[in-house]
């Protein structure tokens, strides 16, 4: 008799037929196999009995069979578990807007995102599915008309509320605080769904180093004047390109003055006005002015000299 036989296409896919194999058993028969339960893959055997076709992902049972010749009587395996796998399907990029914070929501049109890297531009993966094969996805930061900014969130449960944070002009500043420019403009920040009286922390990263004595102004509500104004806020650290913002929900820098999980944040970095002075330059008939006075000043020598040597 002929030794065991085993098949050896136990996997495969909606998205392609999978060829059925098998090995083992004596003799120079041919291989054969049937479905011996279609299972949950629906699973049935095609193009002339090596193919096995399913309508579901799932699986099914396959006995295969070495015929008989000369030498040796028939040999089948025992029922074996096929596993069928969904169809594969590759990732799609979602189009997302450029954006000051990072895009959380809606990157993919197809497939599983990644996380979202902190960097110029955004970038993340849309995974795909059953041996799909993964798409490269990006979108820009925001633009401030003087290069791209951005903004990432950490800290507690807060989340950005896109439709109300993002970058404002510098022509659209209040009546900016005198001695200061603001190349980037402001950044309106409005955070939600924080633990009252909790802590946020927003790093922002500009496109080149602020200048040395840079000032994050606030412009908004404090506790010592409740009336809208600009003010230096101490939560900043500046450090190059970046600048790490510090804000506590109800505290000076949250506009809305309250204890409520909501954080409300316009400011932006204020760098000094350079002031230069023009040096001044001669006139025309200061030149020539200039000149005879030189003129002058060679006929003393010479005559010195002239005196000097009859002496």
């Amino acid at each position: 008799s002929q030794g065991a036989v085993t098949l050896t296409s136990t996997s495969g896919s909606l998205s392609t037929p999978l060829t059925l194999s098998a090995n083992g058993g004596s003799g120079t028969g041919a291989y054969s196999f049937a479905v011996s339960s279609v299972g949950t893959a629906d699973c049935s055997i095609t193009g002339g009995g090596t193919t096995l076709t399913a309508t579901a992902a799932g699986s099914c049972d396959v006995i295969a069979t070495r015929a008989a010749d000369n030498n040796y009587n028939a040999a089948a395996s025992s029922a074996t578990s096929v596993t069928i796998s969904a169809a594969a399907v590759n990732g799609v990029c979602a189009t997302v807007a450029a954006s000051a914070f990072m895009p959380v929501n809606g990157l993919c049109t197809t497939g599983t995102a990644s996380a979202v890297s902190a960097a110029s531009p955004w970038a993340w993966t849309c995974t795909g599915s059953g041996g799909g094969t993964p798409a490269s996805c990006s979108a820009p930061n925001a633009s401030t008309g003087n290069g791209t900014v951005r903004a990432v969130l950490s800290g507690g449960r807060w989340v950005v509320d896109e439709a109300n944070s993002g970058f404002v002009p510098s022509s659209t500043v209040p009546s900016r605080p005198p001695g200061y420019n603001f190349p980037y403009g402001l950044l309106n920040i409005k955070l939600t769904s924080g633990t009252p009286g909790s802590v946020a922390t927003v790093v922002i990263t500009y496109p080149r180093a602020l200048l040395a004595n840079t000032v994050y102004w606030k412009y908004g509500r404090t506790r010592s004047n409740t009336t809208a104004h600009w003010y230096p806020f101490a939560g900043a650290v500046i450090a190059g390109n970046t600048i790490t913002l510090t804000l506590t929900d109800g505290a000076d820098g949250d506009d809305d003055m309250a204890e409520n999980g909501t954080i409300v944040d316009p400011g932006g970095p204020g760098e000094p006005e350079v002031i230069t002075t023009a040096i001044p330059t001669l006139s025309e008939w200061g030149l020539i002015f200039l000149s005879s006075l030189l003129a002058m000043f060679g006929m003393v020598k010479a005559r010195r000299r002239k005196y000097s040597c009859k002496s």
